[in-house]
Order: structure tokens, then sequence, then C-alpha cells
């Protein structure tokens, strides 16, 4: 028995040794199945199509209503309506869908395809494999449902009329349709969509003569139907015939809107905020009886400042070109008459300015004359009245002639000196800090514009982007501009067609391109310095610099 015993005893610690090493084997086992797996190069390789599993590319005679593509991995399909072009257009929405390692696209069982026509079907970045989303890219399928595959071709790019950059994923647009509103009302003949430098390439196309246009399709449709869409067109009909490798631009611009009124608020009584799509052009705002009212504008915003406070329908008037709208004073809890009248939160307390200059300082509300207007200029010696100024909307413009340079001044609005619309002064003193400039340290342009050719032309004098000086030629002339700042400046000259002394997009309807635009860039000015440049405008837009 003792003997008995001890094997058994060995016995079971053996099948205990082997039960906690299996257990410790699967331990490990299953903490290497928490972690993701490290090293080893990532998986960059796109999904492949096996050709000889797959429907026959570049078929003739096409009757078939489902195509087959199948790739040596699985995938998957992402933004099949945005992504997978046909063209020309379908009349009913396909299915694109997966089976496996298969990509399926079907044709509904209501369309009828084209006879005689070449279509492609462009998979964009739709298909991508499983596991990491590599895309398939490049891939475009051709059939004919004649007994040809059409092989003319037209490329180009497609950039933006205001700055001359390229433009990503607009549409090229071929229509044998000729309507001059072709565009905004049926779908093209033929489309493709630009890559992200502009470029865009219209293979497999049929001998015909098309009209062609841009589009940024915002929703979708292939049709210009929207007012946030931009578009473009070319000037006149494209003839393909076998001799033809078109190459050709596009520039791409959003149309002037006619004004529509979005909202009109008053939050508080005695000031009513009417927002537009667009502001209008040389509006005017008045009362029923005629009367001009007073108002700002900030962007899209038309801000009326009136006293009319007893009233809750009083009518006012905004005119402009082709419209008016009528605005309702309406009741509201809140009031102007409650406010304080101050200094604008943006406006600083302390200027700088140049010898010679005015300063303007902006208040929070519109501003009428007062009698009791009174403004204290001192320095460290002197004290005395200050005189020269004129209101400008919400802006109190004071002149100085007699400020030194290297000298700082104060100047004191003084309490009641300034009233706002509803008759509110200012209860506080109001001190601003002056530091006046050398202005030595400005420099000058001198600038000749010849070969104008007695055309229109919009001159804008620019730094760090922003507009500080205009300038219009109607002729070959000169201008002076003085006081300016030593740095980068640069000529934006435009080709003033509408003259309105800015810079005007295109119209499709009205088949007027946008108006040429260039920036010329000025050498840097030096402090104390001047600029002596001549424009020629011939060589500003052909590149050609006239005898």
């Amino acid at each position: 028995m003792t003997e008995l015993s001890n094997i058994n005893a060995t016995l079971n610690m053996k099948t205990i040794a082997v039960v906690v090493m299996a257990l410790s084997l699967l331990f490990v086992v299953s903490c290497a199945q928490l972690g993701a797996p490290t090293g080893g190069p990532k998986d960059e390789t796109p999904p492949m199509l096996i050709d000889e599993l797959s429907s026959d590319n570049y078929q003739t005679n096409f009757t078939e209503r489902e195509l087959v593509f199948e790739f040596d991995e699985w995938i998957v399909i992402r933004n099949p309506i945005q992504e997978v072009v046909v063209s020309p257009p379908l009349s009913y929405p396909f299915k694109f869908e997966t089976k496996g390692k298969a990509a399926i696209f079907s044709f509904s069982e209501n369309e009828e395809l084209k006879s005689d026509v070449t279509y492609q079907i462009n998979f964009g970045d739709a298909v991508r494999d499983f596991t990491v989303g590599n895309v398939f890219k490049n891939f475009i399928y051709v059939f004919s449902t004649g007994d040809e595959i059409d092989s003319l071709t037209m490329s180009g790019t497609i950039v933006n009329a205001l700055d001359g950059k390229p433009r990503e994923d607009i549409l090229l647009m071929l229509y044998d349709n000729l309507s001059d509103t072709c565009i905004t009302t049926t779908k093209p003949f033929y489309f493709t969509r630009t890559d992200n430098e502009g470029a865009f390439k219209l293979e497999n196309l049929r001998q015909d003569t098309f009209r062609i246009y841009a589009l940024k399709d915002e929703n979708v449709n292939y049709i210009y139907d929207l007012p946030t869409e931009q578009v473009g067109f070319l000037d006149t009909l494209i003839i393909l015939n076998d001799t033809t490798e078109f190459v050709f631009d596009l520039e791409l611009f959003d149309e002037i809107d006619d004004p529509v009124l979005i909202n009109s608020k008053q939050e508080k009584k005695g000031l009513i905020k009417t927002v537009y799509n667009v502001l209008p052009d040389d509006f005017t705002v008045k009362d029923l009886q005629g009367t001009n009212l007073n108002y700002t504008t900030d962007k899209d915003t038309i801000m009326i400042w009136h006293n009319i406070m007893d009233s809750d329908s009083t009518q006012f008037i905004i005119s402009y070109e082709n419209g008016s709208d009528t605005i309702i004073n309406k009741r509201s809890r809140k009031s102007m008459l409650e406010e304080k009248l101050k200094l604008n939160r943006s406006q600083r307390e302390s200027i700088t300015m140049y010898e010679g200059d005015s300063i303007r300082i902006e208040f929070n509300h519109y501003l009428v004359d007062n009698d009791s207007m009174q403004l204290i200029l001192s320095d460290t010696i002197n004290t005395y009245m200050q005189n020269a100024y004129r209101l400008e909307e919400k802006q109190l413009i004071v002149y100085f002639d007699s400020l030194k340079h290297s000298n700082e001044y104060s100047l004191e609005i003084m309490p009641n000196a300034m009233s706002n619309i509803y008759a509110i002064k200012n209860l506080d003193t109001i001190a601003m800090k002056i530091v006046v400039q050398d202005p030595s340290t400005l420099g000058n342009l001198n600038m000749k514009v010849i070969n104008t050719q007695n055309s229109n032309y919009a001159i804008q004098l620019i730094k760090a982007d922003a507009v500080i000086k205009e300038m219009s030629a109607r002729s070959d002339t000169s201008f002076v501009v003085n006081k300016l700042e030593s740095g980068k400046h640069s000529l934006r000259v435009i080709e003033d067609i509408v003259p309105d002394g800015k810079w005007t997009p295109g119209n499709v309807l009205l088949k007027r391109q946008s108006e040429r635009i260039k920036e010329v860039p000025l050498e840097e000015l030096r402090a104390g310095w001047d600029i002596e440049f001549e424009l020629d405008i011939n060589k500003v837009f052909n590149g050609v610099k006239s005898e």
C-alpha cells in the first residue's frame, strides 16, 4: 500500500505541474492578445484589381446591368454618391456595394443608357481596403453603347478669378445642349472634377460641338441653382474633331447676388439691425415722409439709428436699385435710452499720429452736433482749446496743425461735450494720449500710369493685405501718394470694365467674364525715401512692355 501511495502521489504532482504549465502558457498567450502587434512596415498598399475576375473594361455594344470588380483583399466603399462619377450622368441613382472582396456596380432597372455613347465611371476615392483604408485611386471604367470607344480628349486648369489660385474638386462640364441657360436647367453631357492642383482631363469624348462651364456644385445635382455656388465659363463654343487637342484654363467666380433682406431686429428701441445676404449698393434709408435717417454699416448689416421711441408701427424704407424693403419700428423691452455714451470697445486711449495728421475717435453711438462741445489739448507746458473737428457717423475727427513730433499730448473730451442721437451725453471726462511721430521717417510714391488706351482702371495701394489708398485712371496720368510708412507695398490693378472702382466678378447669363486683376509688387520703401514707379498697363495684363 505504501508503494502504491507513493506512485499516486508522484502522479498527482506531475498532473499539477502540467496543469500549472498549461495555465501559465494560456495566461501568456492571453496577455499577448490584449495588445496590438508592434513593429513591421506600415501597410500602404491599396487593393489591387483582379482583371480576369472583373467585368471587362472598354467594352463596346454594352448591354450589361451589373458590373463586378474583384480585388485581392477585403474592401469597403466610402461616400459613393460623392466619389463615384458617371459621365454622361445617369437619370436614376445607381447602386455601388461590396460583397466580400468584390465591388458591385448596378444600374437602376429604370435606367436607359444613351445609344452610341461612350460612358465613363470614375471610382474617385470610394474603394478602400478593409483593414487600413488604403485608397484604390484613379480607376476609370469605360464602355460604349455603340460600335466604337470615343477617343478625343481635353485638359486644362481651373483657378480662382480673384487671386489666380488653383481650385480643387470643381466640376468641368460639357454640354451638347447649346442653350445659354443650359447650366441652370440640364445636367452636362460630360464632366469631370479637378485635382488638388486645379487640373482636369476629360477623355473618350465624341466629335461634337459643346458649351463649357465650371461649377462648385454645393448640392451635388450638376446644375447651377444656388446663390452660394461659384461658376465659370468659356466664351466660345468648342468644336471637337479628330484634329483637336484642346487645352484651356477657366476662371471660377461668385456672381454678384441681388440683395435679399435676411433679418430685421430691434433688440433695443432706437437701433434696428437689418441683415442682408449682400449689402445693397447706393441705398438710402428714409421714413415715409422721405426724410433721410441716420445709419451705419458693418459688413452685410445696415444699422438704423433713430429716436422714435413712442411708436411701435413706424415704417422706414431701405431703397436700392431694383428693390426696396420696408422696416417696421417694432416694440422692444429694452431701449437705447438706457445706455451710456462712451468710447467704442475697439478704440484705444493712446493714439499715434504724424505731424499734420488728424485723428479719429470712435464712440459706441451715432453722434450729433452739440452746443456744449469742449475739447482741451495740453502738453507739459501749455493748455488750450481745440476747435478744429467734425463728426462723421460714430466718429469724432480732430484736426491738428501745430503739434510737434517727439512730444506727448493729452486731449480731454470734457463732460457733456459729446451727444448721441438720443440726446444722451458723456458724463465723464474722456482723456486720450497722443504721441506725435517724426514725419521724416515717412516716404512717398511717385507713379506714372501709361498705356491705358483710354480704358478704366482701378488701382489700389496695398500694405499687409490692407488697402491704404485707392486711385482711378481713365487715361495716362500720374499719382503722388505721400506719408507712407516704410516696408513692402504692392499695387492691385483692376481692369474696371464696370466703372465702379472695384473688382467685379463675371456674369453667366450676360456672358461677361470677371474683370482682370493683377498684383504688382513695388520695391521695399525705406524710411524717408521715395519710390519712382512706371505702371505699364500693357505689361501688367499682357506681359509685353510697350515701346
